[in-house]
Parts: structure tokens; C-alpha cells; sequence
């Protein structure tokens, strides 16, 4: 099953550490994709943290630019687990934090018989 992680770039993890450490997310500018069912406020709750939403510093419409912009420490993004494993398994991207909360929806493939 897919995960919502927080992540961010190794740099950016090393400028916030304290915030990210105490858990103080409305301190950290943040990226956001468009159209996602789940949301902050459902990870915040999920993981019992303070229900309070972060600066949105940069809203896309899709995963990847959002990644692109999150590898150039522009602020954290919560993605899915699937869609960032790659960048974490390279060291482009690092956990936020260890918290994250089960997907509910789902990625379909679809393919030709």
C-alpha cells in the first residue's frame, strides 16, 4: 500500500531541522500539487500533530514539478510513497520526517490486451 511521506531536499532538512524536529510545520514553506483527495490537514490529524496548515510557497499541477522543485529546496512536499521512492533511494530527496499516513486512493495502469 502507497504512503504520504513529507520530503525535502537534504539542504533544506539541514535549514529547518529544529522546525522539523519540533513538529512545527506552519513554519515551513511548502509545496503543493493540485487535485490530491487527501490532504495536510488528514496527515496532520493521521499523525496527531497541531492542525496547523503550512505556507503553501508553490501550488503545481502535477507530482513531478513538484519533486523538480522540492530537489531544489524549495520548500517540503507531501507526496505519495510511490511516486518519490526513486528520489529517495538516490539521496536526491530525504524524509521530512519519519510520519506518514496510508493512501486511500489509488494509481491505475492501464494497458492494451
Amino acid at each position: 500500500q502507497e504512503h504520504w511521506q513529507l520530503v525535502c531536499s537534504p539542504d533544506f532538512k539541514n535549514q529547518y531541522q529544529d522546525s522539523l524536529v519540533e513538529h512545527d510545520f506552519s513554519a515551513l514553506p511548502t509545496v503543493q500539487v493540485k487535485g490530491y483527495r487527501e490532504n495536510w490537514l488528514q496527515w496532520l490529524s493521521h499523525n496527531q500533530f497541531e492542525m496547523t496548515l503550512p505556507k503553501v510557497l508553490l501550488e503545481v499541477s502535477n507530482s513531478l514539478h513538484a519533486l523538480e522543485a522540492v530537489k531544489h529546496g524549495i520548500g517540503v512536499l507531501l507526496v505519495r510513497s510511490l511516486a518519490v521512492s526513486e528520489l529517495l533511494e538516490k539521496n536526491d530527496l530525504v524524509l521530512a520526517t519519519e510520519s506518514s499516513m496510508p493512501a486511500e486512493s489509488a494509481h491505475y495502469l492501464i494497458t492494451k490486451h
